[in-house]
């Protein structure tokens, strides 16, 4: 009887493991049979197989003019919502988040990057009335080039992804020391990734200073931010780097291990 529960288990997990590669075919536009099976070393009947499963419970759809597959409904649905996707992220982030938050009461936030947009999924406000960041509704940031997130997020594209960035969004004088050339701007990228943090000082809101620490180990860029006044902050720049540093490893540790 054991070996009959252990077999099922495996086969369930194959079968898992296989829809998971066509989806991901999906994704990157493999749409018909024969380019899934080739892809994942299938036979077409298995593939046939996975995606009327596939189809049947919503996470892909058939064309019935060119018999293509595409990603369904219920995944649109299940990714709509960032922080609902993304909660594995949030959840391990959120305990070295307050634990930082008590240290320096500036504003926290738990940034990724996705496309061309910087998404917010967990933020803890600043203790102080004056602050830079206030709470929003809106998390879905269209990206900007400038401040210490964006920078530490683009530092974890490779080059392919990044030139396929500074393609599509232009430098911007935000405040008069952003800078906006792009030759300069990579090389900032690079020493970002070479020390592991970014700070800013006023390059995307004058007057502010952020400093941010990209987590590693995650299927998108993310990043760990301390937003603050600049005035207020600076003096715990040197106390609160290694800190920061700290809980952004820890949490990149905990991905690692997590299922």
């Amino acid at each position: 009887m054991k070996n009959v529960i252990e077999q099922d288990k495996q086969s369930a997990y194959k079968s898992i493991s296989r829809a998971a590669k066509i989806l991901s075919c999906l994704s990157d536009g493999k749409n018909t049979v024969t380019e899934i099976a080739q892809y994942c070393e299938l036979s077409k009947p298995t593939v046939s197989r996975l995606l009327k499963a596939l189809e049947k419970s919503n996470l892909a759809i058939r064309d019935p003019i060119h018999r293509n597959y595409f990603l369904g409904s219920l995944l649109n649905r299940l990714v709509a919502n960032p922080k609902t996707t993304h909660l594995n992220l949030i959840t391990l982030s959120m305990g070295e988040m307050e634990r930082l938050s008590k240290i320096c009461g500036e504003t926290m936030v738990l940034g990724i990057l996705v496309g061309l947009q910087n998404i917010r999924l967990h933020m803890i406000p600043s203790v102080y009335n004056v602050r830079v960041y206030e709470d929003s509704d809106d998390d879905l940031i269209s990206l900007k080039l400038q401040g210490a997130a964006t920078q530490a997020l683009l530092s974890q594209l490779t080059r392919r992804e990044l030139a396929l960035v500074m393609h599509n969004i232009k430098l911007e004088n935000a405040t008069t020391i952003s800078v906006v050339d792009e030759r300069e701007y990579v090389l900032q990228l690079i020493q970002i990734k070479s020390q592991g943090y970014a700070i800013s000082h006023g390059g995307k809101i004058a007057g502010a200073l952020a400093i941010s620490i990209p987590i590693k180990g995650y299927h998108f860029p993310s990043v760990l931010s301390i937003v603050g006044i600049e005035s207020r902050f600076k003096p715990m720049l040197p106390e609160l780097i290694p800190e920061v540093i700290a809980s952004a490893n820890r949490i990149s540790s905990n991905l690692t291990k997590s299922p």
